[in-house]
């Protein structure tokens, strides 16, 4: 077994260790577990260093302004939603979709009217007759017609650089989605983070580290992060996938509505695809964060859905390892 090889068995997850020392309680296992997470926060540290993004092309086979499609689904829309779609407007892309629920419809409109956007970007207001994420963003992808289509969230902002150096990595044709780092955008009308906004911070910063590193080894990752991320058109617009994306069901018996980044990533590489992450500052977008303890809740819900969606991924392990 290689080196890297055998490095990939650190991933797994603490819940591995802590029931083998469960299971099989004795010094010896409390040590090896101990041993091994600190081996893995090394070694994931490591890898995150020495993790190069693809850097811009000379000569790109995609631009913004004609290949991209930016698709958006929100409910109960946040003020700075404005100042959001300035930033996604002035990274030029084709067309901005966005898609909510008609008792919002209003409310948006006046939202995208105050932002505005400039006329060479087209932005569409469409709504989905039921809250449900994956029904909104199934509405927007269809009517994409990019190459490639980006999915952002409401709460989202991009730099001036993110498109372009998040397309770079589209210029090898085995890649079909791409994500970035996500970090905490600065508070409005205040000069200081509370305790909340710097835990959320921090939990962006150690998820940063952690898809880096797992994209350095496996050339894949578990999930690339819905806040935003770039797939190819005719991947996420197959009938074939928005079919599963909407019949998606755990258990056999409860629809899923969450995890539907998980639910993307996991499609594109039982499907063939690679998955990039860029780590590059040029790539980075900023995300609001909660300033209350709604952030436990909000906590609570990521995590009842990673532990849904990571158990089904596990079962894609062969793919995700294929690409070491």
């Amino acid at each position: 077994m290689s080196l890297l090889s055998a490095m990939q068995w650190l991933y797994f997850p603490d819940a591995f260790w802590f029931l083998v020392v469960q299971l099989y309680p004795s010094r010896f296992t409390a040590t090896l577990a101990i041993f091994f997470r600190l081996l893995r926060k090394g070694w994931t540290w490591y890898l995150s260093a020495v993790h190069a993004p693809v850097p811009l092309s000379r000569n790109p086979s995609y631009l913004g302004a004609r290949d991209v499609s930016i698709v958006a689904a929100t409910i109960d829309t946040p003020d700075a939603f404005s100042a959001c779609l300035r930033t996604w407007a002035g990274n030029a892309p084709k067309e901005i979709i966005i898609v909510t629920v008609p008792h919002d419809a209003a409310r948006v409109r006046a939202l995208v009217s105050a932002a505005q956007v400039p006329s060479t970007v087209p932005v569409t207001v469409l709504t989905h007759p039921r809250a449900t994420k994956r029904g909104q963003m199934s509405r927007g992808i269809r009517q994409s017609t990019g190459r490639i289509v980006a999915l952002a969230d409401d709460d989202t902002y991009w730099p001036p650089t993110a498109l372009a150096h998040l397309l770079a990595p589209f210029e090898d044709p085995a890649v079909g989605g791409v994500g970035g780092r996500h970090k905490a955008a600065p508070p409005e009308h205040k000069t200081k983070w509370n305790c909340w906004e710097a835990a959320a911070a921090r939990r962006l910063w150690v998820h940063n580290i952690s898809k880096t590193a797992n994209n350095a080894i496996l050339d894949g990752c578990f999930v690339l992060p819905g806040r935003t991320v770039l797939y190819r058109g005719h991947i996420v617009r197959d009938d074939a996938f928005l079919h599963a994306f909407t019949h998606d069901y755990w258990l056999g018996k409860f629809l899923a509505d969450s995890g539907d980044d998980t639910f993307i990533t996991r499609w594109c590489q039982s499907h063939g695809w690679a998955i990039k992450f860029q780590s590059n500052l040029e790539a980075d977008v900023l995300t609001s964060c909660k300033d209350s303890s709604a952030f436990i809740k909000q906590c609570v819900r990521w995590h009842r859905s990673s532990l849904r969606t990571s158990l089904r991924t596990i079962f894609h392990i062969r793919q995700l390892l294929r690409y070491s």
